[in-house]
């Protein structure tokens, strides 16, 4: 068996990285930057050149770095037990599958959570660049249950599917299709449920829905959400309840409300015996709806869609909408094994239907759930620019306008999924043709010092301003003059949509919905891939031509009118809700 797994400590000749070795380094520090652990503990399951070796044994907060092609379970638990009972992260490289084995040793090493990243970004076959594995592994649980934990998480279809089919065998047990619906509750009030009502797109769209449907039905409207409504969790609590729409949570419900399900609890338990949280959550919901009898409850995202979806059917309520607002949850980090059979078991419901905000959405929902693309309809996503602050006061982007210059910019979180080192990398080559070019981000995140650490090594940071959160961003928008998008997975990103609105063509990465925001060529680009050349000409076409600017300045607002107003959306809702405008 193979034995020296950690490559000596002693010192290397400096070597310099091939593009392709750098772009597996930066790809690791964006990882490394999200996590809250100060111990990391990396792991290369594929061949590394002395060169990228070294470079990764320097990272900050890396304190051991393991190489070997064909691990041993005894190499691991001998070499690099020690730091993984210290509970620290572990981030785990593989081209592919390859490296399971080093996997299950290193879970029961007892590694809290293992990191997978990718050295390409995700294909059909793979769930994301990054994948939590275990990432919610205890003690308790048995080797069996984090082997299949880790299995539903493969890049591997194959190993994901059987994973996800052991998973669901107890939910097809719970039968949801012999819980009657209560028709009597068809003239009762609509429930919302969501996760919280924080600053974020999802939950923007939340609010318009909730607003728009509480005044065109005249119905009862309430929003129920997982998380206490407290802090940044209540950021569009205020104006809902301005419109008189009864904003709840679940610690405020829960002391009202029965202790269980009865004759259902024992089943529902026994069909999650994994996730004793959901059930939890499945069993709040089922019993709030028992008590309010809704007649429609319309839950938002992955984790509510299916803990409200199952307990409104215990419920008997009659109609039940799940809105799914981006990819399937295999791109996301909170994608948990009973996902897959939790959804299509509610899909075969009749009073279920399924939604998405974006065409792609719902075409890779379908491929995932293994569903006629037909069975989940598509509602764009809806803005109110009723009250857009166009003459807001100026930003910092703003006053560099004022002084001659050209703005790139982009609004959303700086983390991992947005690709902010493809972003400044795009920047730098801009402006080696364009230096009169400056460039901004509207938004904080978890990545913000590791932006500032890239830009300075690129020798950009004169020409970028983070601005960090805006409470307006409708007073950033006049002062850019192109936006860019380089997001790693999308759904229907309203920041695209909000640019054109201002007449900012959008150049946005070809993920997700993204390129149906735009009029391809007209108001807007889309680039496939992870090229920062071919981002930057796309940019620098919008830049370099003012026909091309005043185009869009004159055809952006009418796009956004046609295809995303908000009323638009809340007529197709009303329509999957089956109701008649002011009918109580």
């Amino acid at each position: 068996m193979a034995q020296p797994v950690t490559r000596p400590d002693e010192a290397r000749e400096a070597s310099a990285l091939i593009a392709e070795e750098q772009a597996i380094v930066d790809r690791m520090s964006e990882e490394i930057s999200r996590l809250r652990s100060e111990a990391v503990v990396l792991v290369l399951t594929g061949p590394v050149s002395d060169a990228l070796f070294e470079r990764l044994r320097r990272e900050p907060r890396v304190t051991q770095v393991i190489s070997q092609t064909s691990p041993g379970v005894r190499d691991i638990r001998r070499l690099g037990g020690s730091a993984f009972r210290l509970r620290t992260a572990l981030i785990f490289w593989s081209e592919d599958f390859a490296g399971l084995r080093w996997a299950v040793a290193v879970l029961r090493s007892g590694a809290l959570r293992i990191v997978k990243v990718s050295r390409h970004p995700p294909t059909s076959e793979s769930i994301s660049t990054l994948q939590f594995i275990g990432r919610d592994v205890r003690g308790r649980l048995r080797l069996t249950d984090r082997l299949l934990q880790l299995l539903a998480k493969s890049g591997n279809a194959g190993f994901r599917r059987l994973s996800e089919r052991i998973v669901g065998a107890p939910i097809s047990r719970l039968q949801l299709s012999s819980f009657p619906i209560n028709r009597i509750q068809a003239d009762g009030p609509i429930v919302y449920a969501s996760g919280s009502l924080g600053a974020g797109g999802s939950e923007r769209q939340l609010s318009l829905t909730a607003k728009g449907i509480s005044s065109r039905s005249r119905r009862h409207v309430s929003i129920i959400c997982q998380s206490p409504l407290t802090g940044g969790n209540r950021f569009f609590a205020s104006e809902l309840e301005a419109a008189g729409i009864v904003v709840e949570d679940r610690v405020s419900v829960q002391q009202r409300l029965n202790q269980g399900v009865a004759g259902y609890d024992q089943s529902i338990r026994s069909a999650f015996r994994r996730d004793p949280q959901l059930v939890d959550l499945i069993l709040f919901f089922a019993n709030k709806f028992l008590t309010e009898r809704p007649a429609i409850v319309h839950a938002w995202l992955d984790e509510p869609n299916i803990a409200a979806g199952i307990g409104a059917v215990i419920a008997g309520v009659p109609k039940i909408v799940l809105g799914c607002r981006s990819l399937s949850p295999l791109h996301f980090q909170f994608y948990q094994p009973y996902m897959w059979q939790a959804y299509r078991e509610l899909a075969k419901l009749p009073q279920v239907t399924i939604l998405n905000n974006s065409v792609a959405g719902a075409r890779d929902y379908a491929k995932w759930l293994q569903l006629p693309i037909a069975r989940i309809k598509v509602i764009p996503n809806g803005l109110d620019f009723s009250s857009d602050g166009k003459s807001a006061a100026a930003d910092a982007g703003s006053n560099r306008v004022r002084e001659g210059k050209r703005v790139v910019g982009t609004v959303g979180r700086i983390a991992e999924e947005k690709r902010p080192y493809l972003w400044l990398e795009i920047a730098s080559n801009i402006l080696k043709k364009r230096p009169d070019v400056h460039f901004v981000w509207a938004g904080d995140g978890p990545m913000r010092k590791d932006v500032e650490r890239r830009a300075e090594q690129l020798g950009i940071s004169a020409h970028l301003s983070l601005l960090g959160l805006v409470s307006d961003i409708s007073a950033v928008w006049p002062s850019m003059t192109v936006f860019l998008l380089t997001s790693r997975v999308e759904g229907l990103p309203n920041v695209s949509i909000e640019a054109q609105h201002f007449g900012v063509p959008a150049v946005v990465a070809a993920v997700g919905g993204c390129a149906e925001t735009i009029n391809e060529g007209v108001t807007g680009a889309s680039v496939a891939g992870e090229d920062a050349q071919a981002f930057a000409e796309a940019v620098l076409r919008f830049l370099d031509s003012p026909e091309a600017l005043a185009r869009t300045k004159s055809l952006g607002p009418a796009l956004v009118q046609e295809r995303f107003s908000v009323e638009r959306m809340i007529a197709a809702t009303m329509d999957v809700y089956e109701l008649e405008a002011g009918r109580s």
